[in-house]
């Protein structure tokens, strides 16, 4: 207690006897609070490769993991994660919008867990600043330190998680950062600085373990708003792996622009024929195939029509005619990689219901195709492409083979792409 009582007894002797007001204070904790909320990033960077996604569902993910030999491999628990500056960046700098008053610290590390919430990655992290120092105004060159710790350093906690498109992260501060000039040097006098709130968004680049902060907004100290500029870089704890944010995004190029997440397109397809082989040796071939789908961004894909017609039972003989109609539709459908082939693929999951004498039932699971930017089709190879689960309801295995060819209702081009 005794302290505390110095301590708050201290803060308010600086805060009216400081000779540089709240300007050098109020940046001098802003750059503390920049550099904490970049070393929580860090460990949320190795929270977005623990996520560990099939192949039929390598679109854009929000998790952390790893990644080797082109395979990503997301953090099933909690993982304990290091970050440090990343190699050849520069300091991490704090700076408010209006008096442009600036703190730098040169040097920090980070501890922290990260976790794969739901399909986005989270994480709680430990940030130490370290060399930070007041480089505007009458307390330039001054040092800074958390308020009440005996060393010239500066920690604090945050919190961060994937955002949105999957290729950045947003940090934000647990608690108010509360610093000051400890007055331990000459000309430095002992002023209370304040604390830094607020949150900041860093972007990290597909198969990097790097957080990069510009000049990014969102951050507040003093009541003023201030933006940050840094980079880190995270490793695992055990084993020093890269933390990467899931895979790159495979989405879709509509007139050359890939489509912005959730933004909707619509399309059609057809088909010259489509073939349904049963295990059991039944093959019924439809000559057409119509559908209509929402091509959605990042990547995603709802048929909302699909129609086969001229569908007969061609073995075994004799022929006989046949019937496959759609169930439930608004299928789900989502664009990938394979991660054999390295080929962007696309995985539906149709639900149809076939007839064929005293034959019939429902066909669901998954089918994956391999698309083609140069034609834009869809192709379902005879021999199924990894990811493929289509079967009865009765267990019975089934071969969905043909190609569509895709359309936009509009005129433009359509193709599939890495972001």
């Amino acid at each position: 207690m005794s302290a505390r009582s110095h301590k708050d007894e201290r803060s308010k002797a600086s805060r009216i006897n400081s000779p540089g007001g709240l300007g050098p204070i109020y940046y001098k904790e802003k750059h503390i609070m920049t550099k904490k909320l970049i070393l929580m990033v860090a460990p949320v960077l190795v929270l977005a490769a623990f996520s560990v996604i099939p192949a039929m569902a390598s679109a854009a993910t929000r998790e952390y993991g790893t990644e080797a030999g082109g395979v990503f491999t997301a953090f099933a628990g909690n993982t304990k994660v290091v970050s440090k500056k990343a190699t050849g960046s520069g300091n991490f700098i704090l700076e408010t919008e209006v008096s442009k008053e600036k703190v730098e610290c040169s040097t920090f590390s980070d501890e922290g867990t990260v976790k794969n919430v739901a399909g986005v990655g989270k994480s709680v992290d430990e940030l130490r600043f370290d060399d930070c120092k007041i480089v505007t105004g009458v307390l330039k060159g001054c040092g800074v330190n958390s308020l009440g710790t005996s060393t010239e350093d500066i920690n604090g906690i945050v919190t961060d998680e994937v955002n949105a498109a999957g290729n950045g992260v947003k940090i934000t501060v647990k608690a108010g950062f509360e610093l000051e000039v400890p007055g331990t040097v000459a000309g430095c006098p002992e002023t209370v600085l304040g604390a830094v709130s607020g949150s900041a968004e860093g972007l990290q680049a597909a198969k990097s373990d790097k957080l990069v902060f510009t000049k990014a907004k969102g951050l507040k100290f003093l009541g003023e708003e201030s933006n940050i500029t840094g980079s880190d870089e995270t490793t695992t704890e055990t084993g020093a792996k890269a933390v990467v944010i899931g895979p790159p995004a495979i989405n879709w190029l509509v007139n050359g622009t890939f489509l912005a997440v959730n933004k909707v397109v619509l399309a059609r397809t057809s088909s010259k024929a489509i073939q349904l082989q049963f295990k059991g040796g039944v093959t019924i071939v439809c000559k057409k195939l119509s559908d209509k789908e929402k091509l959605i961004g990042v990547g995603k894909d709802e048929i909302t029509s699909f129609t086969a017609s001229e569908c007969k039972k061609t073995l075994p003989l004799p022929v006989e005619n046949a019937t496959v109609t759609a169930v439930n539709l608004n299928w789900s459908s989502m664009l990938g990689k394979d991660p054999v082939t390295g080929k962007e693929i696309d995985t539906f999951f149709p639900q149809l219901h076939y007839a064929v004498g005293a034959k019939e039932g429902t066909v669901e699971g998954a089918v994956v195709g391999e698309w083609s930017n140069a034609t834009a089709e869809l192709a379902f190879p005879e021999t199924p492409l990894e990811g493929s689960t289509l079967k009865t309801t009765e267990g019975e295995a089934v071969i969905f083979s043909g190609s569509d060819k895709f359309e936009l209702e509009e005129t433009g081009t359509l193709e599939v792409g890495e972001e």
